[in-house]
């Protein structure tokens, strides 16, 4: 199982340079607000798989008055590797063991993580962008072929999308009218096999999310995800066809995997209209806990993150979450106070106090 050991961080957030060496189960960060403990973990999730959880930009989280930001550390699975991740005006560069990867996404699925947030609240009640990004993230760490089709399917469509703002009056000629045909055709290509996988990705959590769903509540609620896809697999190249004309209206293309979404029920009612807060947020947990159980199916050993997630549970919800998470796991949990957390949690457990 992959464990991370030690971790250096330079110029990153509110941290000048600081080192942390953790232990192999649950290791407790506990610290003020705007300590820093929820940095440290950003940083952790970012030496893992290349991107922040807190849908941050490379830019925001390079300290103040300075030009780069550097985290590395060592992290071990069947052996240990030093991986290290530099960000500056030149780029982001990823190594493990000294080699420089020429693409990130060759590096994204070394290892997995999962992080728990109260931002995971946006995955009930926030835009469609945040569900997508959830879709990309995490598949991704699953599916090296799904990232590369993500990749390009990004591609095609920024030129397509280039291609349809530089026609004045939505007016083409033959050789444009090829070119439109030939990029079109590529992106529907990317893009089945982008709404293929996404499929089969919810199906697989829902596979899991009623068990939590139904833990969690006490066996009072019922929770499920329907994929949303902005467009029918069998009808999609049919569709993006039939829209020409008004996309080249628009200048921008209307229909596509870009424009996906899912929905979240409990107890058959939309949760982000008719759930409680409190049903909002096991339907967050819960799609998060299936996440992990799916990344076992896939033989992935994920590192799991809970940032100040505790604080918004009672002590039986966070004994069910401790009790359903895999104890051989490594853990981190960030916290204001260790008395916001149940003693069994506590117990033997690596304690980090946080002092900025």
């Amino acid at each position: 199982m992959s464990k991370i050991k030690s971790i250096d961080i330079y110029n990153f957030r509110c941290y000048e340079f600081e080192r942390y060496e953790f232990k192999d189960n649950v290791n407790i960060i506990v610290g003020n607000n705007a300590s820093g403990k929820t940095s440290l973990v950003e940083a952790i999730c970012l030496l893992l798989s290349c991107k922040s959880f807190r849908n941050a930009n490379d830019s925001d989280m390079i300290m103040h008055n300075k030009d780069f930001y550097s985290v590395s550390g060592k992290i071990k699975n069947e052996i240990s590797h030093d991986v290290s991740i530099i960000y500056s005006k030149e780029g982001k560069k990823v190594s493990k063991d000294g080699q420089i990867y020429k693409n990130l996404s060759d590096f994204i699925g070394e290892f997995c993580v999962v992080a728990f947030s109260p931002d995971d609240l946006k995955l009930v009640i926030g835009e469609p962008k945040f569900r997508r990004k959830f879709l990309d993230m995490s598949i991704s760490q699953i599916d090296k072929t799904y990232l590369e089709n993500v990749i390009e399917y990004n591609k095609l469509l920024k030129e397509r999308n280039e291609f349809l703002k530089s026609v004045e009056n939505g007016i083409i000629n033959d050789n444009q009218k090829t070119m439109l045909l030939t990029l079109s055709q590529m992106l529907v290509a990317r893009g089945k096999e982008i709404i293929s996988k996404r499929s089969w990705f919810i199906n697989k959590i829902n596979m899991y999310l009623c068990k939590y769903v139904s833990g969690i509540s006490n066996n009072n609620e019922e929770g499920n995800v329907k994929y949303n896809p902005n467009c029918n697999l069998e009808e999609y190249e049919k569709e993006m066809m039939s829209r020409e004309k008004y996309d080249l209206m628009l200048g921008n293309t209307s229909c596509g995997p870009h424009k996906d979404d899912f929905t979240l029920f409990v107890n058959g009612k939309e949760a982000v209209s008719f759930g409680s807060q409190g049903q909002k947020k096991t339907m967050a947990l819960s799609i998060k806990l299936s996440l992990c159980r799916l990344f076992d199916e896939s033989s992935k050993d994920a590192i799991i993150i809970l940032d100040d997630v505790f604080g918004e549970l009672d002590k039986d919800r966070q004994k069910y979450l401790v009790e359903v998470l895999d104890k051989e796991k490594q853990i981190f949990i960030t916290t204001t106070s260790i008395d916001n957390i149940s003693e069994e949690v506590c117990e033997d457990y690596n304690i980090i106090k946080i002092k900025k």
